[in-house]
């Protein structure tokens, strides 16, 4: 299990396992996860310190929380990303939490 967890399978590779392997995002699924991953790699670290350097705790805690979340979201999407991979808006439906939070 925890192998096959390791080398998750893309649904393209010939070998791949159609039942236990993950849909590649494209078009429009795909500029959402890569907007998704722009925001967390470089819009929330720069907020993070940002609030750090402010008076007050309200911000810090906002973002700390944003930090808590995603790594909880981001280890649930790990042992699911077969079967959420295969939902049409879940790129869309990921970048809509990601910019919520």
């Amino acid at each position: 299990f925890f192998t096959a967890l390791r080398s998750l399978r893309k649904c393209s590779d010939p070998e791949a396992d159609p039942h236990f392997c993950v849909k590649e995002a494209e078009g429009l699924q795909l500029l959402c996860e890569y907007l998704g991953w722009g925001i967390v790699v470089i819009v929330a670290p720069l907020q993070s310190v940002r609030a750090i350097e402010t008076v007050g705790g309200g911000d810090d805690r906002q973002w700390l929380a944003f930090w808590i979340i995603f790594f909880l979201f981001s280890v649930i999407e790990r042992f699911t990303l077969v079967v959420l991979s295969q939902l049409e808006y879940y790129y869309l439906f990921k970048l809509l939490v990601i910019v919520w939070l």
